[in-house]
């Protein structure tokens, strides 16, 4: 049997479509697409998603509906995140997505979203040590801690990679004057999360920011997630890498970093800079490197957990 799974977020569109295992529990990718629209752009300064880029969704759920009828899935899920519950035509847009491809968008809560990142390392790892599971999105951050295969607490942080960027960087090379007000509003957000009593012995990143410095930290050209999957990445490491980034122009950090870094280059200086936040207010040096996301523990919640 196989299943679909789409997560539409504010900067990337992503398809996974996977074989189901229903006796052991497990699921097993077959095929998956990313494509990066960037819904979410000047979101904040209109309060709603343009037409332009509800076009631009339609047509990515259009090609990923046909890929979905070649693998003959049972079943679709099509979830929303940070981008469509702040858009104030969100409803408007989930009309036009169901007439334009009979597609059931449903936008989910912050702490739906929190579970299903959860799932989704759930699903190909066994949580018995606390953990602390970091997704940083396009619109939000969020962060999950859990033991023994259960969530101990979650919270989701109104900062992404593309929010941030958008009111707080000019242009590149990052002007000293923008990187203290990118790290004060960093900081001042971080700040209230209650979290650090759990003492997680280990981060676990998913989404763009940790897979693309992982691969780049590996030196791959051209992202392969079978090349970063269950890596590890230092905090010195993503450091160097961020201080490069934010020194250089767009330029140069296409070539430098060729097509790993791919409709990212004018954020993932950003998503650094969370993630070095997250890594330094849980003491931890290391993070570990899960190509599992919301799109798999959709799946895997609604295959596996009966609620």
């Amino acid at each position: 049997m196989n299943i679909a799974s789409i997560d539409i977020g504010t900067n990337t569109i992503l398809l996974l479509i996977a074989k189901i295992d229903v006796e052991n529990k497990s699921i097993f990718p077959i095929h998956e697409e990313i494509r990066m629209p960037r819904i979410g752009k000047d979101l904040y300064k209109t309060g709603k998603i343009s037409d332009g880029k509800i076009d631009e969704l339609e047509i990515i759920l259009l090609e990923y509906k046909t890929i979905i009828n070649k693998y003959n899935c049972s079943e679709c899920f099509v979830i929303g995140t940070h981008a469509l519950r702040y858009a104030l035509n969100n409803l408007e847009i989930q009309q036009r997505i169901y007439n334009k491809t009979s597609l059931e968008l449903k936008i989910i809560s912050p702490e739906s979203e929190a579970e299903y990142a959860f799932y989704g390392v759930r699903s190909s790892i066994n949580i018995e040590e606390t953990l602390a599971i970091v997704d940083i999105g396009g619109g939000s951050t969020e962060i999950i801690i859990s033991q023994n295969d259960i969530i101990l607490d979650r919270k989701s942080i109104p900062i992404g990679v593309v929010t941030i960027k958008d009111n707080f960087i000019s242009g590149y090379p990052i002007s000293e004057k923008e990187k203290a007000s990118l790290k004060l509003k960093i900081e001042n957000d971080f700040s209230p999360l209650n979290l650090k009593h759990h003492a997680p012995k280990s981060i676990i990143g998913i989404s763009g920011t940790p897979t693309t410095f992982s691969a780049i930290s590996n030196n791959l050209k051209i992202f392969d997630p079978t090349k970063i999957d269950n890596t590890f990445l230092s905090k010195s490491e993503i450091a160097r890498i961020t201080k490069f980034l934010g020194d250089s122009s767009i330029e140069t950090i296409r070539k430098t970093y060729g097509e790993v870094i791919s409709k990212r280059e004018d954020i993932i200086y950003v998503g650094g800079k969370i993630l070095l936040s997250i890594m330094s207010y849980f003491s931890l040096s290391n993070v570990l490197i899960s190509t599992k996301g919301i799109r798999h523990g959709v799946i895997y919640k609604k295959m596996f957990i009966v609620k």
